[in-house]
């Protein structure tokens, strides 16, 4: 850009603020004069700013001013055409958001009717807004076509979604998928990569992710570790069995080579609080032998899921529909009861 271009560029000038830039640093008092998208100057307090005209002033007395804050574990997309100006987050100074976490992506979806009925009701459980004009979209570009019509108030980072691609190449049966069905899941994880996802989330404690055992998710991270992508796990238990499912999520960083991120790591339920220093321990001793395995946690002590997570596995099989035939189902009603009342308790839970 020429002298002439640079000159039409605008400046704000943020003063009298509280500046915490992210570094671990203590904050301090200060002004931030920008340049167009650019930070052009940082003048602390007892500094004195000479020589610079400014459009606009912005006094931010009383005000921390930061770098935006970067959601890496969001659920945005479920709500990208109801409120796709996501003022809750902006609110809280987020200005990037991860989404398509815990195996729940909006892509890729099926053209075969019967599988997008299934993707649908899978989305439909995590209360996705679909658009007046349904589901018009097959692969990450064309949902983004789609998408972009509205106008973001956050900078969306997308994954694709382990469901979302198993649901696209196989439907909602609770087996292990033909070597044709297999092929078909990597295709689509490596499409989603190419025309921009930024790596795979999966959710093995929900279906149809409670499906896959590990060898799918290893082969499938194989895919992610040539795409120099990342790997996000919801992983399979976060209760009585979270340290094999802890163990499970490393192991394919160890045999793949791909990075790997725990989904909110937690230690669920009363007795498995005392839990967490072996956790921690497990992802120390997985850094140290050189496997890139991260986690993140959200700062709150409440549980936020989805009804299908206190359901049993078999009551999945074949979707949304089949779950809901099933409880309807008197011969099979007390077992699934039963079932999912155990569940609950067994999230902090009670039956009255």
């Amino acid at each position: 850009m020429g002298k002439k271009g640079m000159m039409l560029l605008k400046t704000l000038l943020i003063k009298n603020g509280f500046l915490v830039d992210g570094s671990g640093n203590p904050g301090k008092r200060g002004s931030l004069l920008i340049r167009g998208d650019r930070i052009e100057r940082v003048v602390l307090e007892g500094e004195i700013l000479k020589d610079v005209g400014v459009d606009e002033v912005f006094d931010a007395e009383g005000f921390a001013v930061s770098p935006g804050f970067i959601d890496i574990h969001s659920h945005q997309d479920a709500l990208i055409f109801a409120n796709p100006m996501s003022e809750a987050k902006l609110r809280q100074g987020v200005t990037t958001e991860v989404i398509g976490n815990c195996g729940f992506s909006p892509f890729p979806a099926p053209k075969d009717e019967a599988k997008l009925k299934i993707f649908v009701g899978l989305m439909e459980s995590l209360d996705f807004q679909f658009p007046a004009e349904g589901v018009s979209w097959t692969d990450f570009d064309s949902f983004m076509e789609m998408a972009e019509k509205r106008s973001f108030g956050t900078n969306l980072l997308p994954l694709v979604a382990h469901g979302a691609i198993r649901v696209t190449a196989m439907g909602g049966d609770q087996r292990a998928p033909s070597e044709e069905e297999m092929n078909k899941m990597a295709l689509l994880l490596k499409e989603s990569l190419e025309q921009g996802a930024w790596g795979m989330s999966s959710g093995l404690a929900y279906a149809p992710g409670s499906f896959a055992e590990p060898e799918e998710i290893e082969m499938l991270c194989g895919e992610i570790k040539k795409a120099d992508s990342f790997y996000t796990s919801h992983v399979r238990n976060e209760g009585d069995g979270v340290l094999p499912s802890i163990d499970e999520a490393i192991e394919m960083g160890r045999k793949t080579g791909c990075r790997v991120n725990i989904s909110h790591i937690k230690a669920m339920g009363v007795a498995n609080w005392n839990q967490s220093d072996i956790i921690l321990k497990k992802l120390a001793d997985a850094k140290g032998e050189g496997i890139d395995v991260s986690a993140d946690q959200y700062p709150y002590p409440a549980s936020s899921t989805i009804l299908g997570v206190l359901t049993p596995k078999w009551a999945n099989d074949g979707g949304t529909e089949k779950l809901c035939e099933r409880i309807l189902n008197r011969e099979e009603n007390p077992t699934l009861l039963a079932e999912i009342e155990k569940n609950m308790m067994s999230r902090g839970g009670r039956i009255e």
